[in-house]
């Protein structure tokens, strides 16, 4: 799974039982887990991900439907047609032909992933230099290839507004993953 930064600060906050800042191995273990059994989700977006599953589950049954399933998607930014969801249940459901809670956030996993593999391939697309950064002009470019309009101002505001981490002159991958969480 791809898991940004800010997710592996909240899963170790969360792991870290004694509160000592530092990650045992048993606390590791307890991160690992944690990434395993979410999909590599943190805690919090599991469970607002769990509330999307309850609001379309329409029938009440603890499961979702392929017919149940585009709408739920499309909450999330994420639109399908029936067909296509059809496809998600039958290649991440059961024997019952339904999504569970857990297989739902397999799916949702999935969903993102090619999200993350389409950003990663415009991201090397606007990045002419090939530095492993980009500007935040090429970040601009790669945001209305996204579908987002953004102005070049808006997007250096949002950068600073992010803190010390991220640097306003050269964003790598994952600095631009949390600019588009982060807006």
């Amino acid at each position: 799974y791809t898991v940004g930064p800010s997710q592996l600060d909240e899963i170790f906050r969360e792991a870290d039982e004694d509160l000592s800042g530092l990650i045992e191995m048993h606390e590791f273990e307890k991160a690992v887990n944690i990434v395993y059994t979410h999909h590599g989700f943190t805690k919090n977006e599991a469970e607002e991900l769990f509330k999307v599953f309850d609001r379309y589950d329409a029938d009440k049954s603890g499961s979702i439907s392929a017919d149940e399933l585009p709408s739920a998607l499309g909450w999330l930014g994420w639109p399908a047609t029936i067909e296509e969801s059809q496809e998600l249940v039958d290649t991440f459901a059961g024997p019952h032909g339904e999504l569970l809670r857990p297989q739902f956030l397999r799916v949702m996993r999935h969903r993102l992933e090619e999200e993350l593999s389409e950003m990663r391939s415009l991201f090397a697309r606007c990045d002419t230099n090939r530095q492993g950064t980009l500007s935040s002009t090429q970040v601009v470019d790669l945001l209305l290839n996204l579908g987002y309009t953004l102005q070049p101002n808006v997007v250096d505001e949002a950068v600073r507004s992010m803190g010390p981490k991220v640097h306003a002159s050269s964003l790598y991958f994952e600095d631009v993953v949390e600019l588009i969480r982060y807006i």
